[in-house]
């Protein structure tokens, strides 16, 4: 068994080398009043117009970044007003990440000495989650994967992928 780190991958002493088994940290003090699901909110914005059966890379126009990004940036804004904690959920565009970035070291949660985010989940005004899929998945996967990687929010360009990866290491 291998344990993820943000920087590295180790093994884990006594446990067979050759498995595929992978232990992951998961954030569990990631609480909050306001939880949204960026997925339920762009399904009101679905566009029909476009055949994505056709060419199966128009499934990323079906439900469009650019309303996607509209939306998360109003509820950043409606939480940072209101003075409450939200979290939202199924993010998927490099902008979004770098809203939050920026968000992050406004507060203070930039440690120079760490060169990394040290953030306080409890308290954190704005905190996003990720479909892992979106992280396993980008726009050239549709040739090979077709109708399998249909799901909401799409897949996005490369860029916005490495981007979610990167924040995994906030």
């Amino acid at each position: 068994m291998k344990q993820v780190l943000s920087h590295s991958i180790t093994l884990i002493p006594d446990t067979d080398t050759l498995d595929n088994q992978y232990l992951f940290h998961v954030a569990t003090e990631v609480s909050s009043p306001i939880i949204v699901d960026l997925a339920e909110l762009l399904k009101n914005f679905r566009n029909d117009r476009v055949e994505f059966r056709k060419d199966y890379k128009l499934w990323n126009d079906v439900y469009p970044g650019e309303k996607e990004f509209e939306i998360f940036q109003s509820l950043v804004e409606c939480a940072l007003l209101e003075k409450r904690k939200i979290h939202i959920m199924n993010c998927t565009l490099r902008e979004e990440v770098q809203i939050t970035q920026e968000l992050y070291t406004s507060l203070g949660y930039f440690d120079v000495k760490e060169n990394r985010f040290i953030v306080p989940l409890k308290d954190a005004p704005v905190t996003i989650g990720v479909n892992i899929r979106n992280l396993m998945y980008s726009t050239k996967d549709y040739k090979s994967k077709r109708e399998d990687i249909c799901f909401i929010p799409p897949p996005r360009e490369c860029a916005h992928v490495k981007a979610l990866f990167a924040a995994l290491n906030f």
